[in-house]
């Protein structure tokens, strides 16, 4: 287990009888209050600690909700897909992007070969668990709009 302290993070290794219980009841960013023994190994100059009892305090009130993950873009810059406007379709899809202020919601990811060449230029565009194939870049920022709007309700 992980515990973060005021001096940065702390590893704790917890009994077995333990474990069992405490993964049932406790929460990321739960806070806790822990029990037990530290030792100082003279070999390595660290810190162990024996943990003997735990108890859950609540919920951290400056948790935050984890952020959705970012959709991402991979477009194929291998020579066959560079010939046939890929190195355009890449910087279009940067410009339009910029345009509607979506720079930060997504990661471009130039990749070898999607196997579709004869598509090409390629891209595909991942949003969860959803591809979207040979996509113009206004398609694919609208998608993007859609999509992190569904997100926000």
């Amino acid at each position: 287990m992980r515990v973060a302290i005021a001096s940065g993070e702390v590893r704790l290794k917890i009994p077995k009888e333990l474990r069992c219980s405490l993964n049932q009841h406790l929460e990321i960013g739960e806070i806790i209050s822990v029990f037990g023994l530290s030792k100082l190994n003279s070999h390595t100059g660290k810190i162990k600690f024996k943990v003997y009892g735990v108890k859950p305090l609540g919920i951290c009130p400056s948790q935050k909700m984890p952020l959705p993950p970012k959709a991402k873009i991979l477009v194929c810059q291998k020579s066959g897909c560079r010939k046939r406007g890929g190195q355009g379709l890449l910087s279009e899809l940067e410009k339009t992007l910029c345009e509607r202020g979506l720079q930060d919601q997504v990661v471009i990811e130039t990749t070898g070969c999607l196997k579709r060449c004869n598509n090409a230029p390629n891209c595909i565009l991942q949003l969860g668990h959803k591809e979207y194939k040979k996509v113009h870049p206004e398609a694919i920022a609208s998608l993007l709009e859609s999509h992190l709007y569904k997100l926000q309700q």
